[in-house]
């Protein structure tokens, strides 16, 4: 029995979007459609289910032990990749977040840098440094960054905490 886990893993991006342009399932980001409803729970499409279906009853049916530990094996990998994926969007996405933010307060003038989130490790990242006017919107954005961390990333965790400068 072959495995083909590498094939039928990837459908998240439809091949109209490997081609052309990015698509979210909800609208095209290339065309400024609309983006991803915070309210809305992001769901497999109909292509990725029936493929997980089909590799479902694949390993159901298999007898083949070297076949189950490879399809393990290629799951493992590809857990670690998504997982990779995941972080580094996260990561931008609070960069993008902490940009929008101080490009916005600075066309205002209202940046009056009195408040500053620092790592507790005292390392420097892409959050750590930033300042804000106001200690809500530090907040917001460490909410930001905490509200995409899942359970299992607990022990890859940054600690943030946000100080009041004396302006």
């Amino acid at each position: 029995m072959p495995i083909f886990i590498r094939a039928c893993l990837y459908p998240q991006v439809s091949m109209h979007a490997r081609t052309s342009r990015c698509h979210n399932g909800y609208g095209s980001f290339a065309q400024g459609g609309p983006a991803l409803s915070l309210e809305k729970p992001i769901e497999p499409s109909t292509v990725t289910q029936f493929q997980t279906e089909k590799l479902r009853r694949t390993i159901q049916e298999c007898q083949d032990i070297k076949t189950l530990r490879g399809i393990a094996m290629e799951l493992l990998q590809l857990h670690e990749k998504k997982s990779a994926i995941a972080e580094w969007a996260t990561k931008k996405g609070v960069d993008a977040e902490c940009r929008a933010l101080v490009a916005e307060m600075s066309i205002e003038n209202k940046l009056a840098k009195t408040f500053q989130i620092i790592r507790t490790d005292g390392q420097s990242d892409e959050i750590a440094g930033r300042y804000f006017s106001s200690y809500d919107e530090a907040h917001t954005v460490l909410e930001r960054y905490y509200a995409d961390l899942s359970c299992s990333d607990e022990d890859e965790r940054e600690y943030y905490d946000i100080v009041e400068l004396n302006s």
